[in-house]
């Protein structure tokens, strides 16, 4: 039975020659894509020339608009955040950014294509020995090749074959040479690997047009990443045992994993196309935003972080992208060498089932790797990791809904006019119909999806035909219901109402309980606002004395604060006059005055206040206007079971926690009212959905009672 073994692997390795070519294929046009720059850098420079003249017409306008803005308002020149310090330090660094950033771009572009040409996050993540030899002219092989491996390798059944505890296949203890350079003739014919694995079968290989050993021709085929040699392998057998194959070959698995790898690589070229022309979007228009740094406010959350934010994730796209498949493979190699995947628990090894589902989930969750590392990182990647081209299209392309429309029309139209015609007319009807249908689908322009609910839509009317008695079938279907005594659609629309209802009270009853939660709440806020507009009336009160002089010696503290901020300031602008303070020493001054400012603002809220309010309370100064707002913050917190406290601090305290429970209770009714807005949606769809069975059930009706009430005629002869 070997020969029909023989034919078997045979036969499957034809489809695993197709999908590993193909892998080779889009590898080597993905990389062909992300090395290739759109724009050259005489024609970058020429469009830099243009737009710069614009740019210094925008940047002298944004000058002078600064200094009329800082005549209308001279506070602001002095700012330490839109003054005309920090302007003048974003002009300095725009300058140089506009010098710096052609360098950077292309610096980044190099670095792409080291990382691309010396394959460095294969060398990583698959290790110095996972990658075989990947230089600049196997690289586009090594994928195909790295793959196939992991299910073509040395049978360990077979006497002196086995692998050393890195991976590496070994062969009476000696291991395959993957390293040292090139190999000679000579080396070749002396490598102990060679010579035994020569010595474990008859059979030979063609290897640059003459025919050598299996193991010079696998040592060749592993060392310059040969896939389609390691294929050719696969039918050769044990000179001890003819049935015994020196290679177990893991087929239709290694189809599944090598189509879906080609797969992602065949998407990923239509993601690095996109990423190249964004790249060189971003690339021409830094000038704008690099302009538009002068603005202090663009420096921070304007156009010039979005677009720098913008810039990393587009460079980085590529890269983890190349992480994702790379991982995949890493597990698939990790799991497919033997003694290296384990359970957690309990003794055994994962049978070749457990392998198959681990070797796919590692290929779907290579998927899932972009937005992984995007949620860890912060890093929005730009543009979904999507597996259907056509969706990819449909989505991103323009005009790519109406043009998927067009192809899914033709497809149906044509179908459904093939299906209509006969013989040779079947033809001539698929491409009429596929027209129609194209046309038709451009013009709709909604895409696939729409397609996809449209038919979907008229298999429920026809079914709902088929049940409610409209049709012929119908109509047998409700007659042998009847004989039978089983529920008719008209008790099953009836049972559907029923359940409808139930879920229209429960919903009310759900909104009742959140409008009275939302009442008491509403009630509550109300209280608490009271509590806190008596406080505020209080703090104004003492406020207002203390900065009026109407507190005695708290006030001429006060006043003793406020002229020493006030001489700082006059000094200050004084010597800005000068020209004897600027740079580091004004931005020192100003933190200083504005220290000064904030400690006489906490010694008003707190010390100032407290000593007034106690001064009052122990009628040491007379604030009939204090005393009785007092009264009423002790009523207002008896009445609403608050405890009313003794200090300014205590009651400061006390408004800003009431402050607090205001704004949850005004969180917790955005959260109620979005909650009413889905209710209330459901309760539409219900209304809805009853009206259509309404309707349902009158056709239904009307139709078991034109069955009930028709008899059969009598005799042979028609009726008179």
């Amino acid at each position: 039975m070997t020969w029909l073994l023989d034919l078997v692997r045979g036969l499957l390795s034809v489809f695993d020659r197709i999908v590993y070519g193909l892998i080779e294929v889009f590898y080597t046009t993905f990389s062909l894509i992300a090395k290739t720059r759109v724009l050259s850098d005489p024609t970058l420079n020429d469009f830099s020339k243009r737009i710069y003249i614009f740019l210094a017409l925008i940047m002298l306008f944004k000058i002078s608009f600064s200094i009329i803005t800082y005549i209308i308002n001279p506070d602001n020149f002095t700012n330490n955040e839109k003054g005309i310090g920090k302007i003048i330090q974003n002009v300095i660094i725009a300058f140089v950014l506009i010098v710096v950033t052609p360098m950077l771009f292309e610096q980044a572009y190099n670095l792409q294509r080291i990382i691309l040409k010396e394959n460095i996050f294969a060398r990583v993540i698959l290790g110095a020995n996972g990658s075989n030899v990947m230089d600049d002219k196997t690289v586009h092989k090594s994928m195909s090749f790295t793959v196939l491996n992991a299910f073509l390798k040395p049978n360990e059944d077979v006497d002196k074959l086995g692998f050393s505890d890195d991976g590496i296949p070994t062969c009476g203890g000696n291991k395959l040479p993957i390293s040292g350079g090139s190999m000679s003739e000579e080396d070749y014919k002396n490598n102990l690997f060679i010579k035994c694995f020569d010595s474990l079968t008859d059979q030979l290989a063609w290897v640059n047009g003459k025919k050598v050993g299996l193991g010079e021709a696998y040592v060749y085929a592993y060392r310059n990443n040969e896939y389609q040699l390691l294929i050719d392998l696969i039918t050769s057998k044990w000179v001890s045992q003819k049935d015994v194959y020196l290679f177990d070959y893991t087929y239709l698995v290694s189809t599944i994993a090598g189509g879906f790898i080609a797969w992602i690589f065949l998407i990923f070229c239509f993601d690095i196309a996109v990423r190249s022309v964004k790249l060189t979007f971003l690339q021409l228009i830094a000038p704008i935003p690099i302009v538009s740094y002068i603005d202090p406010k663009s420096s921070k959350s304007g156009i010039f972080k979005k677009w720098y934010g913008e810039c990393l994730k587009t460079y980085a796209d590529l890269f983890i992208r190349l992480v994702a498949i790379y991982f995949a493979v890493y597990i698939i190699k990790i799991i497919s060498t033997s003694g290296q995947m384990y359970y957690a628990y309990g003794d055994g090894k994962p049978n070749a089932m457990i392998h198959v589902f681990i070797i796919i989930g590692a290929l779907m969750f290579a998927k899932q790797v972009p937005k992984l590392i995007s949620d860890i990182t912060g890093l929005n990647l730009s543009g979904k990791f999507e597996l259907n081209p056509l969706k990819k299209f449909e989505d991103n392309a323009l005009g790519g809904k109406r043009i998927t429309s067009a192809i899914a029309g033709f497809a149906t139209g044509g179908v459904a006019g093939a299906v209509a015609g006969h013989g040779i007319g079947k033809v001539g009807r698929f491409i009429s119909g596929g027209l129609g249908g194209a046309g038709r689908g451009f013009v709709g322009g909604q895409g696939i999806r729409a397609t996809r609910d449209n038919l979907t839509r008229r298999r429920h009317a026809i079914e709902m035909a088929n049940a409610n008695g409209s049709t012929f079938g119908g109509r047998m279907r409700l007659r042998a219901e009847n004989a039978i005594g089983l529920d008719n659609e008209s008790d099953r629309i009836h049972a559907r109402e029923e359940e409808l209802s139930r879920l229209e009270t429960e919903n009310a009853d759900q909104l009742n309980t959140i409008e009275t939660n939302q009442a008491t709440l509403r009630q509550n806020a109300d209280h608490y606002k009271q509590v806190t507009g008596k406080v505020k009336t209080m703090e104004d009160r003492m406020k207002s004395q203390i900065e009026s002089g109407a507190a005695g010696d708290i006030s001429q503290n006060y006043f003793v604060k406020k002229q020493e901020i006030d001489n700082a300031e006059q000094l200050m602008q004084a010597a800005i006059r000068d020209g004897t303070l600027w740079g580091a020493s004004l931005d020192a001054e100003n933190e200083r005055i504005a220290n000064m400012k904030m400690n006489l603002s906490n010694w008003m809220e707190h010390d100032a206040m407290d000593e007034y309010f106690a001064a009052v309370q122990g009628g040491t100064l007379n604030d009939a206007a204090l005393s009785s707002a007092y009264d009423d913050y002790q009523a207002l917190c008896t009445q609403y079971g608050e405890t009313a406290r003794t200090t300014a601090t205590d009651i400061h305290s006390h408004a800003g926690a009431l402050k607090g429970r205001i704004g949850d209770i005004e969180r917790g009714f955005y959260a109620d009212n979005e909650r009413k807005e889905e209710l209330n949606e459901a309760q539409r769809q219900i209304k809805e959905q009853m009206r259509v069975l309404k309707e349902q059930q009158r056709v239904a009706q009307a139709n078991m009672d034109a069955i009930s009430n028709r008899t059969p005629h009598g005799g042979g002869g028609r009726p008179h």
